[in-house]
């Protein structure tokens, strides 16, 4: 982040969350999504990172500032080996399967990955995973 010049705005539930998953799979998938804010973040821009739970889920959005994705690559960029045209355009290179690695982490925690184009400029990329109610591990008292 620091040599493209962005920086990182979070912002954390105060609420206790609970996930069952595997940890370095999940760390990795976060990476992954944080990894392609940065690189498609101009100069000078920010990066959010947002973690709530909604709906028994908990969501984690990264929300870039950069131009955007097609609205009809919108899905597809989650595909193996699929990469948006924008990359094209730019000196931005990789093989496409950053975001299809994040996809199949969500589908093995029966979650979902989806992204939206923001209003003003950038995307929003919302990992969620279903979570629990409760702590799984319980004390024997």
């Amino acid at each position: 982040a620091k040599e493209h010049q962005v920086n990182f705005k979070s912002e954390f539930s105060d609420d206790e969350i609970w996930l069952l998953g595997d940890p370095s799979l999940l760390e990795r998938a976060l990476f992954n999504l944080m990894e392609n804010a940065v690189k498609f973040s101009p100069p000078e821009s920010q990066v959010e990172v947002k973690v709530y739970q909604d709906q028994g889920s908990v969501i984690c959005d990264i929300i870039d500032q950069g131009a955007g994705i097609p609205e009809d690559q919108l899905q597809e960029i989650f595909l193996p080996f699929i990469q948006s045209s924008l990359n094209a355009l730019s000196d931005i290179r990789g093989v496409g399967l950053g975001l299809s690695f994040v996809k199949v982490v969500a589908d093995k925690h029966h979650g979902k990955v989806t992204a939206r184009n923001n209003q003003q400029s950038g995307t929003t990329f919302s990992l969620s995973i279903p979570c629990e109610s409760e702590s799984p591990i319980q004390s024997n008292n």
